[in-house]
Protein backbone atom coordinates (compact mmCIF):
# COMPACT_ATOMS: atom_id res chain seq x y z
CA UNK A 1 0.00 0.00 0.00
CA UNK A 2 1.16 3.52 -0.82
CA UNK A 3 2.41 4.81 2.37
CA UNK A 4 0.01 7.88 2.79
CA UNK A 5 -2.59 5.66 1.64
CA UNK A 6 -5.37 4.49 3.99
CA UNK A 7 -7.65 1.26 4.82
CA UNK A 8 -11.21 2.35 4.74
CA UNK A 9 -14.41 0.62 4.72
CA UNK A 10 -16.65 2.03 1.61
CA UNK A 11 -19.65 2.82 3.46
CA UNK A 12 -17.13 5.84 5.04
CA UNK A 13 -16.63 7.74 1.60
CA UNK A 14 -20.09 6.47 0.09
CA UNK A 15 -24.23 7.06 0.95
CA UNK A 16 -25.93 3.97 -0.14
CA UNK A 17 -29.89 4.18 -1.17
CA UNK A 18 -29.76 7.84 0.30
CA UNK A 19 -32.47 9.46 0.82
CA UNK A 20 -34.14 11.55 -2.78
CA UNK A 21 -37.28 12.89 -2.55
CA UNK A 22 -40.41 12.56 -5.51
CA UNK A 23 -44.00 13.40 -4.84
CA UNK A 24 -46.16 10.62 -6.03
CA UNK A 25 -48.02 10.86 -9.11
CA UNK A 26 -44.97 13.06 -10.28
CA UNK A 27 -44.02 12.81 -13.77
CA UNK A 28 -39.81 12.35 -13.38
CA UNK A 29 -36.96 11.26 -15.12
CA UNK A 30 -37.05 7.26 -15.45
CA UNK A 31 -34.03 4.75 -15.69
CA UNK A 32 -34.62 1.34 -16.51
CA UNK A 33 -31.79 -1.49 -15.58
CA UNK A 34 -31.88 -1.98 -19.78
CA UNK A 35 -30.34 1.73 -19.80
CA UNK A 36 -27.61 0.98 -17.67
CA UNK A 37 -24.78 0.49 -19.40
CA UNK A 38 -22.22 -2.60 -19.51
CA UNK A 39 -18.94 -0.64 -20.46
CA UNK A 40 -20.14 3.15 -20.89
CA UNK A 41 -20.04 5.64 -18.28
CA UNK A 42 -23.24 7.41 -19.08
CA UNK A 43 -26.73 6.90 -19.77
CA UNK A 44 -27.72 8.05 -23.02
CA UNK A 45 -31.35 7.80 -22.73
CA UNK A 46 -33.26 9.18 -19.48
CA UNK A 47 -37.18 8.92 -20.08
CA UNK A 48 -39.95 10.96 -18.40
CA UNK A 49 -42.40 8.53 -16.52
CA UNK A 50 -44.85 8.88 -13.28
CA UNK A 51 -43.67 7.92 -10.33
CA UNK A 52 -45.61 5.55 -8.41
CA UNK A 53 -44.15 5.10 -4.75
CA UNK A 54 -41.57 2.33 -5.44
CA UNK A 55 -38.06 1.72 -6.78
CA UNK A 56 -34.81 3.36 -6.54
CA UNK A 57 -34.17 7.61 -6.25
CA UNK A 58 -31.55 9.29 -7.59
CA UNK A 59 -29.53 12.52 -8.58
CA UNK A 60 -27.15 13.68 -10.99
CA UNK A 61 -23.42 12.20 -9.69
CA UNK A 62 -24.97 9.04 -8.01
CA UNK A 63 -23.86 6.01 -9.70
CA UNK A 64 -26.27 3.16 -10.49
CA UNK A 65 -24.52 -0.34 -9.86
CA UNK A 66 -26.40 -3.37 -10.64
CA UNK A 67 -27.29 -5.61 -7.79
CA UNK A 68 -28.56 -8.87 -9.94
CA UNK A 69 -27.50 -11.96 -12.03
CA UNK A 70 -26.53 -11.48 -14.82
CA UNK A 71 -26.53 -8.04 -15.11
CA UNK A 72 -24.05 -7.31 -11.76
CA UNK A 73 -21.48 -10.17 -13.79
CA UNK A 74 -22.05 -8.08 -17.14
CA UNK A 75 -20.70 -5.06 -15.61
CA UNK A 76 -23.76 -2.97 -15.69
CA UNK A 77 -22.81 0.67 -14.07
CA UNK A 78 -23.36 4.02 -14.98
CA UNK A 79 -23.39 7.74 -13.76
CA UNK A 80 -26.72 9.64 -13.57
CA UNK A 81 -26.37 12.64 -15.75
CA UNK A 82 -28.20 15.26 -17.72
CA UNK A 83 -30.93 15.63 -15.44
CA UNK A 84 -31.93 19.45 -13.66
CA UNK A 85 -29.52 19.68 -11.51
CA UNK A 86 -32.47 19.97 -8.75
CA UNK A 87 -34.27 17.04 -10.26
CA UNK A 88 -35.15 13.90 -8.68
CA UNK A 89 -34.95 10.68 -10.90
CA UNK A 90 -36.49 7.20 -10.42
CA UNK A 91 -35.97 3.43 -11.42
CA UNK A 92 -35.55 -0.32 -11.15
CA UNK A 93 -35.29 -1.30 -7.69
CA UNK A 94 -32.49 -3.84 -8.91
CA UNK A 95 -29.75 -1.60 -9.08
CA UNK A 96 -27.98 0.21 -5.97
CA UNK A 97 -27.91 3.67 -5.49
CA UNK A 98 -24.54 5.12 -4.58
CA UNK A 99 -23.88 8.80 -3.92
CA UNK A 100 -20.17 10.28 -2.39
CA UNK A 101 -20.47 12.00 0.32
CA UNK A 102 -17.86 14.54 -0.75
CA UNK A 103 -18.74 15.00 -3.92
CA UNK A 104 -16.00 17.23 -4.90
CA UNK A 105 -13.42 14.49 -4.73
CA UNK A 106 -15.32 11.45 -4.68
CA UNK A 107 -18.14 12.02 -7.43
CA UNK A 108 -15.91 10.00 -10.27
CA UNK A 109 -13.95 8.03 -7.92
CA UNK A 110 -16.70 5.91 -6.65
CA UNK A 111 -18.58 5.20 -10.41
CA UNK A 112 -14.60 4.06 -10.99
CA UNK A 113 -14.67 2.29 -7.88
CA UNK A 114 -17.47 0.44 -8.93
CA UNK A 115 -16.17 -0.10 -12.35
CA UNK A 116 -12.87 -2.34 -10.29
CA UNK A 117 -12.99 -5.85 -11.08
CA UNK A 118 -12.07 -6.54 -7.55
CA UNK A 119 -14.69 -4.90 -6.11
CA UNK A 120 -17.09 -6.56 -8.75
CA UNK A 121 -15.67 -10.21 -7.63
CA UNK A 122 -16.03 -9.30 -3.99
CA UNK A 123 -19.64 -8.06 -5.09
CA UNK A 124 -20.74 -11.27 -6.70
CA UNK A 125 -18.98 -13.37 -4.04
CA UNK A 126 -21.96 -11.80 -1.65
CA UNK A 127 -24.72 -12.45 -3.48
CA UNK A 128 -27.91 -14.80 -2.33
CA UNK A 129 -30.94 -16.41 -3.72
CA UNK A 130 -31.94 -18.60 -5.73
CA UNK A 131 -29.66 -19.79 -8.89
CA UNK A 132 -30.60 -17.41 -11.75
CA UNK A 133 -32.19 -14.62 -8.91
CA UNK A 134 -29.29 -13.71 -7.05
CA UNK A 135 -28.98 -10.29 -5.64
CA UNK A 136 -26.42 -8.76 -3.36
CA UNK A 137 -27.60 -6.13 -0.83
CA UNK A 138 -26.27 -2.33 -0.35
CA UNK A 139 -25.47 -3.75 3.30
CA UNK A 140 -22.65 -6.12 1.91
CA UNK A 141 -21.51 -3.40 -0.26
CA UNK A 142 -20.85 -0.87 2.07
CA UNK A 143 -18.59 -3.30 4.26
CA UNK A 144 -16.14 -3.52 1.10
CA UNK A 145 -12.44 -3.04 2.64
CA UNK A 146 -10.03 -1.19 0.63
CA UNK A 147 -6.91 1.06 0.70
CA UNK A 148 -7.56 4.75 -0.48
CA UNK A 149 -5.57 7.43 -1.15
CA UNK A 150 -5.57 11.05 -0.06
CA UNK A 151 -8.98 13.08 -1.10
CA UNK A 152 -7.01 14.75 -3.58
CA UNK A 153 -5.48 11.80 -5.49
CA UNK A 154 -8.88 10.34 -5.51
CA UNK A 155 -10.30 13.75 -7.65
CA UNK A 156 -6.99 13.35 -9.84
CA UNK A 157 -7.49 9.51 -10.62
CA UNK A 158 -11.62 9.84 -10.82
CA UNK A 159 -10.84 12.96 -13.30
CA UNK A 160 -8.38 11.09 -15.53
CA UNK A 161 -10.32 8.16 -15.81
CA UNK A 162 -13.43 10.68 -16.57
CA UNK A 163 -11.35 11.96 -19.57
CA UNK A 164 -11.02 8.89 -21.05
CA UNK A 165 -14.92 8.55 -20.96
CA UNK A 166 -15.20 12.41 -22.02
CA UNK A 167 -13.42 10.88 -24.92
CA UNK A 168 -15.55 8.06 -25.78
CA UNK A 169 -18.88 10.20 -25.41
CA UNK A 170 -17.79 12.49 -27.51
CA UNK A 171 -17.01 10.15 -30.51
CA UNK A 172 -20.04 8.63 -29.87
CA UNK A 173 -21.89 11.97 -30.22
CA UNK A 174 -19.93 12.19 -32.90
CA UNK A 175 -21.28 9.42 -34.65
CA UNK A 176 -25.03 10.02 -34.28
CA UNK A 177 -24.87 13.21 -35.99
CA UNK A 178 -22.70 11.88 -38.68
CA UNK A 179 -25.33 8.98 -38.64
CA UNK A 180 -28.00 11.66 -38.83
CA UNK A 181 -26.51 13.50 -41.60
CA UNK A 182 -26.52 10.32 -43.69
CA UNK A 183 -29.91 9.63 -42.79
CA UNK A 184 -31.25 13.17 -43.57
CA UNK A 185 -29.74 13.46 -47.00
CA UNK A 186 -31.32 9.53 -47.48
CA UNK A 187 -34.99 10.91 -46.44
CA UNK A 188 -34.51 14.11 -48.41
CA UNK A 189 -33.61 12.33 -52.00
CA UNK A 190 -35.69 9.13 -51.45
CA UNK A 191 -38.53 9.98 -49.01
CA UNK A 192 -39.23 13.37 -49.53
CA UNK A 193 -38.02 13.50 -53.11
CA UNK A 194 -36.74 17.14 -52.73
CA UNK A 195 -34.58 17.28 -56.17
CA UNK A 196 -37.54 16.08 -57.76
CA UNK A 197 -39.81 18.61 -56.98
CA UNK A 198 -37.71 20.96 -57.36
CA UNK A 199 -37.38 19.55 -60.81
CA UNK A 200 -41.06 19.78 -61.33
CA UNK A 201 -41.06 22.97 -59.83
CA UNK A 202 -38.94 24.65 -62.53
CA UNK A 203 -40.32 22.44 -65.27
CA UNK A 204 -44.42 23.29 -64.47
CA UNK A 205 -44.85 19.83 -63.89
CA UNK A 206 -47.65 18.82 -61.86
CA UNK A 207 -46.59 17.38 -58.86
CA UNK A 208 -49.11 14.86 -56.29
CA UNK A 209 -51.09 16.17 -54.12
CA UNK A 210 -49.56 14.37 -50.99
CA UNK A 211 -46.36 16.09 -51.82
CA UNK A 212 -48.37 19.46 -52.17
CA UNK A 213 -47.48 20.65 -48.92
CA UNK A 214 -43.60 19.52 -49.26
CA UNK A 215 -43.23 21.96 -52.79
CA UNK A 216 -44.67 24.75 -50.87
CA UNK A 217 -41.58 25.12 -48.29
CA UNK A 218 -38.95 24.49 -51.76
CA UNK A 219 -40.67 27.65 -52.82
CA UNK A 220 -40.33 28.89 -49.94
CA UNK A 221 -36.25 28.56 -49.12
CA UNK A 222 -33.39 29.55 -50.94
CA UNK A 223 -31.80 26.81 -53.16
CA UNK A 224 -28.11 26.24 -53.54
CA UNK A 225 -26.65 25.82 -56.73
CA UNK A 226 -25.99 22.08 -57.27
CA UNK A 227 -26.75 21.56 -61.07
CA UNK A 228 -24.52 18.61 -61.42
CA UNK A 229 -26.74 16.54 -58.77
CA UNK A 230 -29.83 18.43 -59.59
CA UNK A 231 -29.69 17.00 -63.15
CA UNK A 232 -29.97 13.19 -62.27
CA UNK A 233 -32.80 13.27 -61.09
CA UNK A 234 -36.36 13.13 -62.56
CA UNK A 235 -38.73 16.34 -62.98
CA UNK A 236 -42.18 13.76 -62.83
CA UNK A 237 -43.47 11.59 -60.70
CA UNK A 238 -45.93 8.27 -61.80
CA UNK A 239 -48.23 6.21 -59.71
CA UNK A 240 -47.18 2.35 -58.43
CA UNK A 241 -49.63 -0.02 -56.82
CA UNK A 242 -47.29 -0.94 -54.08
CA UNK A 243 -45.57 2.11 -53.07
CA UNK A 244 -47.64 5.40 -54.45
CA UNK A 245 -46.06 8.30 -55.98
CA UNK A 246 -42.56 7.79 -56.80
CA UNK A 247 -40.27 9.34 -59.48
CA UNK A 248 -40.68 8.50 -63.01
CA UNK A 249 -38.68 6.10 -64.63
CA UNK A 250 -37.20 4.74 -60.76
CA UNK A 251 -38.32 1.27 -59.80
CA UNK A 252 -39.62 -1.17 -57.20
CA UNK A 253 -37.76 -3.95 -55.44
CA UNK A 254 -37.50 -6.14 -52.35
CA UNK A 255 -35.37 -7.16 -49.40
CA UNK A 256 -35.77 -10.23 -50.85
CA UNK A 257 -34.39 -9.26 -53.98
CA UNK A 258 -31.73 -7.18 -53.06
CA UNK A 259 -29.86 -9.09 -49.47
CA UNK A 260 -29.50 -12.52 -49.05
CA UNK A 261 -31.90 -12.85 -45.33
CA UNK A 262 -30.62 -15.38 -43.36
CA UNK A 263 -31.25 -16.14 -39.08
CA UNK A 264 -28.83 -16.52 -36.86
CA UNK A 265 -27.21 -20.24 -35.11
CA UNK A 266 -29.02 -21.73 -32.23
CA UNK A 267 -26.81 -21.68 -29.87
CA UNK A 268 -27.39 -23.73 -26.34
CA UNK A 269 -26.07 -21.61 -23.52
CA UNK A 270 -24.24 -25.07 -21.88
CA UNK A 271 -21.88 -23.99 -25.39
CA UNK A 272 -21.12 -20.36 -24.53
CA UNK A 273 -18.62 -19.02 -22.15
CA UNK A 274 -17.61 -15.55 -21.02
CA UNK A 275 -13.46 -15.98 -22.34
CA UNK A 276 -12.59 -14.22 -25.03
CA UNK A 277 -9.41 -15.86 -25.88
CA UNK A 278 -9.55 -18.15 -28.83
CA UNK A 279 -13.01 -17.59 -29.38
CA UNK A 280 -15.16 -15.80 -31.33
CA UNK A 281 -18.15 -12.91 -29.81
CA UNK A 282 -21.31 -14.13 -30.48
CA UNK A 283 -23.49 -11.31 -31.91
CA UNK A 284 -26.99 -11.12 -29.57
CA UNK A 285 -29.41 -8.50 -29.84
CA UNK A 286 -28.06 -6.78 -26.84
CA UNK A 287 -25.41 -5.27 -29.44
CA UNK A 288 -28.03 -2.95 -31.21
CA UNK A 289 -28.67 -0.02 -29.68
CA UNK A 290 -32.63 0.81 -29.02
CA UNK A 291 -33.06 3.22 -32.14
CA UNK A 292 -30.69 1.30 -34.24
CA UNK A 293 -26.60 1.30 -34.42
CA UNK A 294 -23.94 -1.06 -33.32
CA UNK A 295 -22.90 -1.73 -29.51
CA UNK A 296 -19.62 -3.54 -29.47
CA UNK A 297 -19.86 -4.34 -26.31
CA UNK A 298 -23.18 -4.86 -26.48
CA UNK A 299 -23.27 -8.79 -24.10
CA UNK A 300 -19.76 -10.98 -23.43
CA UNK A 301 -21.30 -14.18 -24.72
CA UNK A 302 -18.49 -16.30 -26.87
CA UNK A 303 -17.83 -19.55 -28.30
CA UNK A 304 -14.64 -21.50 -29.12
CA UNK A 305 -12.81 -21.78 -32.06
CA UNK A 306 -12.04 -24.84 -32.03
CA UNK A 307 -15.22 -25.50 -32.12
CA UNK A 308 -16.88 -23.03 -34.87
CA UNK A 309 -15.53 -25.44 -37.49
CA UNK A 310 -18.97 -25.57 -39.05
CA UNK A 311 -20.68 -22.30 -38.30
CA UNK A 312 -18.55 -20.13 -40.98
CA UNK A 313 -21.75 -19.53 -42.59
CA UNK A 314 -22.82 -17.58 -39.63
CA UNK A 315 -19.37 -15.46 -38.87
CA UNK A 316 -20.22 -11.53 -40.03
CA UNK A 317 -18.24 -9.32 -42.17
CA UNK A 318 -18.23 -5.78 -42.99
CA UNK A 319 -21.49 -4.30 -44.75
CA UNK A 320 -23.68 -6.83 -43.06
CA UNK A 321 -26.83 -5.59 -41.50
CA UNK A 322 -28.15 -7.41 -38.26
CA UNK A 323 -32.00 -6.93 -37.51
CA UNK A 324 -33.35 -7.61 -34.21
CA UNK A 325 -36.06 -10.61 -34.73
CA UNK A 326 -38.25 -10.58 -31.22
CA UNK A 327 -39.22 -8.79 -28.59
CA UNK A 328 -41.70 -8.76 -25.81
CA UNK A 329 -44.99 -7.43 -26.68
CA UNK A 330 -45.00 -5.02 -23.81
CA UNK A 331 -42.12 -3.58 -24.72
CA UNK A 332 -41.04 -4.12 -28.04
CA UNK A 333 -37.90 -1.89 -27.94
CA UNK A 334 -35.49 -3.37 -30.16
CA UNK A 335 -37.71 -5.34 -32.51
CA UNK A 336 -37.08 -4.44 -36.23
CA UNK A 337 -34.25 -2.35 -35.33
CA UNK A 338 -30.88 -2.39 -37.15
CA UNK A 339 -27.41 -2.46 -37.14
CA UNK A 340 -24.37 -1.90 -39.30
CA UNK A 341 -21.06 -4.51 -39.08
CA UNK A 342 -18.59 -2.09 -39.08
CA UNK A 343 -15.78 -3.89 -39.95
CA UNK A 344 -14.96 -7.92 -40.38
CA UNK A 345 -14.37 -9.29 -36.86
CA UNK A 346 -14.40 -12.35 -35.00
CA UNK A 347 -18.85 -12.76 -34.30
CA UNK A 348 -20.52 -15.13 -35.18
CA UNK A 349 -24.43 -14.75 -35.24
CA UNK A 350 -27.36 -15.75 -32.92
CA UNK A 351 -30.45 -16.99 -33.58
CA UNK A 352 -32.79 -14.01 -32.67
CA UNK A 353 -30.45 -11.92 -35.12
CA UNK A 354 -31.85 -11.87 -38.58
CA UNK A 355 -29.24 -10.71 -40.86
CA UNK A 356 -28.92 -8.79 -44.35
CA UNK A 357 -26.18 -9.87 -46.79
CA UNK A 358 -26.38 -7.38 -50.34
CA UNK A 359 -26.28 -10.05 -53.22
CA UNK A 360 -23.78 -9.53 -55.48
CA UNK A 361 -26.38 -9.73 -58.36
CA UNK A 362 -29.04 -7.47 -56.90
CA UNK A 363 -30.29 -5.24 -59.47
CA UNK A 364 -28.12 -2.48 -58.62
CA UNK A 365 -25.55 -4.49 -56.85
CA UNK A 366 -26.13 -1.87 -54.14
CA UNK A 367 -23.83 -1.15 -51.10
CA UNK A 368 -24.65 -1.61 -47.69
CA UNK A 369 -25.35 2.02 -46.94
CA UNK A 370 -28.71 1.84 -48.94
CA UNK A 371 -30.56 -0.63 -47.87
CA UNK A 372 -29.11 0.12 -44.03
CA UNK A 373 -30.97 3.72 -44.71
CA UNK A 374 -34.10 2.16 -46.22
CA UNK A 375 -34.43 0.09 -43.35
CA UNK A 376 -34.33 2.97 -41.23
CA UNK A 377 -37.61 4.32 -42.87
CA UNK A 378 -39.25 0.48 -42.78
CA UNK A 379 -39.22 -0.08 -38.99
CA UNK A 380 -42.42 0.99 -38.28
CA UNK A 381 -43.86 -0.53 -41.24
CA UNK A 382 -42.16 -4.13 -39.93
CA UNK A 383 -43.05 -4.03 -36.77
CA UNK A 384 -46.96 -3.37 -37.59
CA UNK A 385 -46.68 -6.71 -39.50
CA UNK A 386 -45.21 -8.70 -36.71
CA UNK A 387 -47.41 -11.69 -35.03
CA UNK A 388 -48.97 -10.52 -31.62
CA UNK A 389 -48.00 -13.19 -29.29
CA UNK A 390 -46.04 -12.36 -25.99
CA UNK A 391 -43.37 -12.76 -27.40
CA UNK A 392 -43.58 -10.74 -31.25
CA UNK A 393 -41.77 -12.08 -33.90
CA UNK A 394 -40.88 -10.92 -36.94
CA UNK A 395 -41.40 -12.96 -40.14
CA UNK A 396 -38.62 -13.86 -42.50
CA UNK A 397 -41.39 -13.98 -45.18
CA UNK A 398 -42.39 -10.33 -44.16
CA UNK A 399 -39.07 -8.93 -44.37
CA UNK A 400 -38.05 -10.34 -47.80
CA UNK A 401 -41.16 -8.88 -49.18
CA UNK A 402 -40.71 -5.44 -48.00
CA UNK A 403 -40.02 -2.76 -51.07
CA UNK A 404 -37.79 -0.60 -51.35
CA UNK A 405 -37.29 2.27 -53.73
CA UNK A 406 -34.36 1.55 -57.10
CA UNK A 407 -33.18 4.85 -57.92
CA UNK A 408 -31.58 5.12 -60.86
CA UNK A 409 -28.00 4.14 -60.89
CA UNK A 410 -26.43 7.39 -61.23
CA UNK A 411 -28.54 8.95 -58.18
CA UNK A 412 -27.53 5.87 -55.94
CA UNK A 413 -23.98 5.92 -56.72
CA UNK A 414 -23.56 9.85 -55.53
CA UNK A 415 -25.33 9.08 -52.82
CA UNK A 416 -23.14 6.35 -51.85
CA UNK A 417 -20.18 8.71 -52.29
CA UNK A 418 -22.06 11.13 -50.01
CA UNK A 419 -23.17 8.55 -47.47
CA UNK A 420 -20.35 6.17 -46.96
CA UNK A 421 -18.12 9.21 -46.40
CA UNK A 422 -20.22 9.68 -43.49
CA UNK A 423 -20.22 5.78 -42.28
CA UNK A 424 -16.46 5.57 -42.79
CA UNK A 425 -15.75 7.82 -39.87
CA UNK A 426 -18.50 6.21 -37.63
CA UNK A 427 -16.26 3.58 -38.12
CA UNK A 428 -12.62 4.45 -37.54
CA UNK A 429 -14.44 6.45 -34.54
CA UNK A 430 -15.62 3.54 -33.00
CA UNK A 431 -12.34 1.74 -33.43
CA UNK A 432 -10.51 4.95 -31.37
CA UNK A 433 -13.24 4.43 -28.71
CA UNK A 434 -12.48 0.29 -28.52
CA UNK A 435 -8.35 1.48 -27.91
CA UNK A 436 -10.34 3.93 -25.67
CA UNK A 437 -11.87 2.03 -23.73
CA UNK A 438 -8.96 -0.96 -23.70
CA UNK A 439 -6.85 1.56 -22.46
CA UNK A 440 -9.13 2.86 -19.65
CA UNK A 441 -10.37 -0.46 -17.89
CA UNK A 442 -5.79 -1.55 -17.91
CA UNK A 443 -5.24 1.73 -16.54
CA UNK A 444 -8.21 1.59 -13.41
CA UNK A 445 -6.91 -1.02 -11.58
CA UNK A 446 -3.38 0.27 -11.54
CA UNK A 447 -4.42 3.55 -10.95
CA UNK A 448 -7.25 2.47 -7.96
CA UNK A 449 -4.31 0.29 -6.38
CA UNK A 450 -1.60 2.64 -6.66
CA UNK A 451 0.47 0.71 -9.06
CA UNK A 452 1.33 3.27 -11.42
CA UNK A 453 0.65 7.23 -10.98
CA UNK A 454 -1.06 9.75 -13.18
CA UNK A 455 1.48 11.16 -15.25
CA UNK A 456 2.70 7.00 -16.05
CA UNK A 457 -1.20 6.46 -17.28
CA UNK A 458 -1.08 9.96 -19.44
CA UNK A 459 2.22 8.74 -21.25
CA UNK A 460 0.08 5.25 -21.92
CA UNK A 461 -2.78 7.31 -23.10
CA UNK A 462 -0.58 9.59 -25.49
CA UNK A 463 0.49 5.99 -27.65
CA UNK A 464 -3.12 5.71 -28.14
Amino acid sequence: MVSDWQQVRLGEIVDFTPKRTIKKGTVAPFISMADVTENSKFITEVFEKEYTGGGSRFANGDTLFARITPCLQNGKCSKVSGMENTETGHGSTEFIVMAAKTPVYDEDYVYYLARLPKFRAYAESRMIGSTGRQRVSWQDLEEYEFAAPPPNERKDIGSFLSNLDDKIELNRQMNETLEAMAQALFKSWFVDFDPVIDNALAAGNAIPDEFAERAKQRKAIEKKDNADIQSLFPDEFEFTEEMGWIPKGWEISTLGQESDFSNGYAFKSKELTAESKDAFHVFKMGHIKRGGGFNYDGTKSYFPIEAAKDLERYLLKKGDLLMAMTDMKSSMALLGHTALMPEDDKFLVNQRVGRLSVKEDATLNYPYIYIYSNLDTTIGELRSRANSGVQVNLSTAEIKATNILVPSRSVHDIFNVKAISFFEKTFLNDRLNRKLAETRDTLLPKLMSGEICISDAEALVENV
